[in-house]
């Protein structure tokens, strides 16, 4: 009976271990995902202009909006896991003077996270028309990517659809965003922090701990 206990215990904590979803390795890019709706808790949100930056005959004119939301249910990688939602507004109103946008980046991301880069269409029940990029990246720095280049881009008077970063973290701190083309104009944004044990190393020091309570129930019942 102690035998069956063991490996079951054993087996859980294989389970634990298990992470499931379409996680960007560093210094690489491809296909974003699309996650279509998104629904959960609001942790905490900004929004705020970026700062109009001119140069090479135009002008970068762009807000943005970022949510940090812990989806019901949890996210691909734990319940209590963080989102790190951004919609991005091109401001500008000429199309011959102010930016159109290609890139929109944020970082940084450590190392130890797992991410899962894309899109989304809704955010609880907030239906979003806009653009949705046409690839993402991840650096070997931590800066996270979406490319609008080809084929479309967030033209003058439009926005991005929700762009979306699904972590394995539970904890936010503060980063940067910025949009490019021309010009490069950055501001605040929020970003996974490292202050809790990430989900796996909870579960490796649940499951030792339970190893551990039962060996000692064991030598209790031997005495």
């Amino acid at each position: 009976m102690t035998k069956k206990i063991l490996l079951l215990s054993g087996s859980a904590l294989l389970s634990a271990c298990v992470l499931f979803g379409a996680t960007i390795p560093a210094g690489t890019s491809g296909a974003p995902t699309a996650f279509g709706s998104i629904s959960g808790t609001v942790d905490t949100s900004i929004s705020n202009p970026f700062p109009t930056v001119s140069g090479g005959g135009t002008t970068m004119s762009a807000s943005y909006t970022e949510w940090v939301v812990a989806p019901t249910g949890g996210n691909e990688y734990c319940a209590g896991c963080l989102d790190f939602i951004f919609r991005i507004n091109n401001t500008g109103t000429s199309t011959t003077t102010n930016d159109i946008i290609e890139g929109v980046t944020t970082g940084s991301y450590a190392s130890t996270f797992k991410l899962d880069i894309g899109y989304a269409t809704t955010l609880n029940g907030a239906f979003l028309a806009g653009e949705d990029p046409a690839s993402v990246s991840l650096s070997n720095t931590g800066t996270v990517r979406w490319d609008f280049s080809v084929p479309g881009d967030i033209a003058q008077g439009t926005n991005s659809q929700y762009l979306v970063v699904a972590t394995n973290a539970t904890a936010w701190t503060t980063g940067v965003v910025s949009v490019q083309n021309n010009n490069v104009s950055e501001n605040n944004a929020l970003v996974p922090a490292s202050s809790v044990p990430e989900p796996m190393t909870m579960g490796l020091i649940g499951g030792g701990l339970a190893f551990f309570g039962l060996a000692r129930l064991r030598k209790a019942r031997k005495a």
